[in-house]
């Protein structure tokens, strides 16, 4: 176990961390991080669960896996996607983004270097005369998102058009039409927060409207299990979603598009994915 830390080992206590004073990735080596368990971000946003294991199975979205799994490396879940891919029979992309880039970056970390790299090695990415494209042989599309521009013109520079770059944005933002004219410089789409879509005038009509008006794909974070949120991505025709809840979002999306009926909430493709992923990381030996 780890002593309650006031101020990480880094010092980064007090950078990009909104004086948290929580231990920090960085903080630790491979080993030690494997040796955590993980807490669902509903659990610990209650202040009488942040020591204690009392987020009950069922009052909670996620409770049932409470103290249940260690962190999983982003090489295993690349590798998981692979086998799932090939058990489905179907393509399953991956789209992973680059936290904290500026720390790292100040740091001397090649933190985008590093994720190509791994993009590599596990067959999703070829390298051909220094830049990386999607294999022809990939378990499916690559997309790297980063809410920093810095890192993603890295990427951007490192990669041709197969691999798509988007751009991450929050609530705070600028939303304005030379905004999203600069983005489309060295991305393809934007993640746009859903609080920002979800207006009570056309706002976020216009944030849509403006966005592909300058060619940029647009995807919104983060659905759960919300009727109503599903409904708005659906009604803004969005590219892509980002769910906390595969399971409803894609039987939603599956029956919106009359891809199935009643039957895709007892048994719809994405509770099969669920149930296939759960059987490989088994037969990974993850805990």
């Amino acid at each position: 176990s780890f002593p309650v830390s006031t101020e990480s080992e880094s010092g980064s206590g007090t950078v990009e961390n909104d004086g948290l004073g929580d231990w920090l990735v960085e903080d630790f080596d491979a080993s030690e991080l494997l040796d955590l368990q993980l807490r669902p971000r509903e659990c610990m946003e209650t202040a009488a669960n942040t020591s204690h294991r009392n987020c009950a199975v069922g009052s909670l979205p996620g409770a049932q896996f409470d103290f249940r799994q260690r962190p999983v490396l982003f090489r295993e879940m690349l590798q998981l996607t692979k086998q799932l891919s090939l058990k489905l029979g179907r393509q399953i992309g991956v789209a992973p983004e680059t936290k904290r880039a500026k720390f790292y970056r100040a740091r001397g970390v090649q933190f985008e270097k590093a994720l190509l790299h791994e993009l590599h090695s596990a067959g999703f990415l070829t390298l051909k005369r220094g830049v990386y494209a999607t294999a022809a042989n990939s378990p499916g599309r690559v997309i790297l998102q980063s809410m920093d521009e810095t890192s993603l013109r890295i990427m951007r520079n490192a990669t041709d058009s197969s691999v798509r770059i988007v751009q991450g944005m929050s609530e705070g933002d600028d939303l304005s039409p030379a905004s999203f004219s600069a983005i489309a410089s060295y991305a393809h789409g934007v993640a746009l927060p859903l609080d920002v879509l979800e207006s009570h005038d056309d706002a976020g009509k216009q944030v849509v409207s403006s966005a592909r008006a300058h060619g940029l794909q647009l995807l919104a974070w983060t659905l759960r299990n919300d009727a109503k949120r599903h409904a708005l991505a659906l009604e803004l025709e969005l590219d892509a979603v980002f769910s906390d809840d595969v399971a409803s979002s894609a039987a939603f999306f599956a029956a919106a598009h009359g891809l199935c009926g009643a039957a895709c909430v007892a048994a719809g493709p994405a509770e099969r994915l669920i149930d296939g992923l759960d059987q490989l990381a088994e037969g990974m030996h993850l805990p």
